[in-house]
């Protein structure tokens, strides 16, 4: 049944992906500079000016990397990295920074017409509520979660509403409107304003058409055409430097997970798709990837892409050169004893889990993977051992080996 269900959307995704015109006039690029301090680094500084009440100084730097359109060494403009740093609830394992609230509003009380401090925490806001709803379906959202999650969203909504009003200029009040847009059944068609809106500061900004992307996609009430064609649109067209190839591969990865195939790897490798969705996975990670030579961030999700399309070989690769740019990398040393253990590379295995137990200690995920090397070490010991005896055996009593 599901290997009927999975055909069935593959043959429906192949119409639709065909005849997608991917002719499109590039957009006007803004200059941007890359910031050479790395983001992580800068956010923390950031939150301890916050934390003193040094306003001037946290104000004077976040209107340096606003103006001057800074990125970072992953294309992502610099500011949005420092805000993902402090909360997004999708890319951190620690926990949700509740403690910041009360620096935040003191940052306001002070500072109440400062566009900054709102978008702050009005993005503070956001994130916070999704920790209340939590990730999974709509239908397993408890009552009382629901309420949690709209009051706090009211709230973002009316911190990001207000920085927009102060500084029209800045653009993350609009952007982080339109994530939270995009996400809503009550939004009442302001998506494309919003992504407008947006555009029109910054016609290149990425995380503006991830948004839109993600609006497009069928579990949103979007269509599979639509999703490709303009993900593909945006990709195939994109100026240098500029990530936009990047929803080319995210529109594979929802496909992908939606084709009702088993494991994600027939999807990914399935010859009867074209472009095969591999391939073109690839070329997309090689454009990003030329443009920004010293990302980690986007050679971490080619690995991680490379894993599910069991591309095991690849996605080693990529990590170790990840690992060259940054050799303290915790989810570098995260991935690389699970693609050790699936090439059967076990001493190499054993080494890095050891590694990340030491980085992560209450992580059980390294110490399975250690547990896991050092018993396919002990066993091949022990072959090698019974082996070792056969062959003594066979020589004191005048017989081959293989007799033996």
């Amino acid at each position: 049944m599901v290997r009927k269900m999975g055909q069935i959307t593959i043959l429906l995704i192949l119409v639709l992906f065909c005849g997608c015109n991917t002719h499109e006039k590039p957009k006007k690029i803004i200059e941007r500079s890359q910031f050479n301090t790395p983001y992580e680094q800068s956010a923390d500084q950031l939150m301890a000016w916050i934390k003193n009440g040094e306003y001037d100084q946290a104000e004077k730097f976040i209107d340096e990397v606003v103006k001057n359109n800074y990125i970072t060494r992953d294309g992502i403009r610099y500011f949005t990295a420092v805000l993902n740093h402090w909360f997004h609830v999708l890319e951190r394992k620690n926990p949700f920074p509740e403690n910041f609230l009360p620096y935040f509003d003191k940052w306001i009380e002070k500072r109440p017409d400062s566009a900054n401090a709102l978008i702050a925490r009005g993005t503070f806001y956001d994130d916070y509520a999704w920790i209340a709803r939590g990730h999974g379906y709509a239908r397993d959202v408890k009552e009382e979660q629901w309420q949690i999650y709209y009051e706090r969203r009211e709230k973002a909504l009316k911190d990001l509403n207000q920085a927009y009003k102060l500084d029209p200029n800045n653009l993350h009040s609009s952007r982080q409107l339109l994530r939270i847009a995009m996400s809503s059944s009550d939004s009442q068609g302001m998506e494309e304003v919003l992504f407008q809106r947006v555009i029109a500061l910054d016609p290149n900004c990425y995380m503006a058409y991830k948004s839109k992307l993600w609006g497009l996609m069928p579990k949103w009430g979007g269509n599979w055409r639509d999703l490709f064609q303009f993900a593909r649109q945006s990709g195939h067209n994109a100026p240098p430097k500029i990530l936009f190839p990047l929803l080319i591969v995210y529109a594979h990865e929802e496909a992908a997970a939606r084709s009702g195939f088993k494991k994600s790897s027939y999807y990914y490798n399935h010859k009867d798709i074209q472009p095969t969705p591999w391939l073109e996975i690839e070329e997309s990670f090689e454009r990003v990837t030329a443009d920004f030579p010293q990302s980690v961030k986007w050679r971490i999700k080619f690995a991680e892409m490379a894993g599910a399309a069991e591309k095991y070989v690849i996605g080693l690769k990529t990590l170790e050169e990840a690992e060259k740019i940054d050799p303290k990398n915790p989810r570098v040393r995260e991935l690389k004893p699970w693609f050790e253990r699936k090439l059967g590379e076990w001493l190499k295995t054993e080494k890095n889990a050891l590694r990340y137990t030491r980085i992560e200690p209450d992580d059980a995920y390294g110490w399975d993977f250690l547990a896991s090397a050092q018993n396919q070490l002990i066993g091949a010991l022990g072959s090698g051992l019974t082996n070792g005896f056969t062959r003594f055996t066979a020589k004191k009593t005048n017989k081959s080996f293989c007799q033996a």
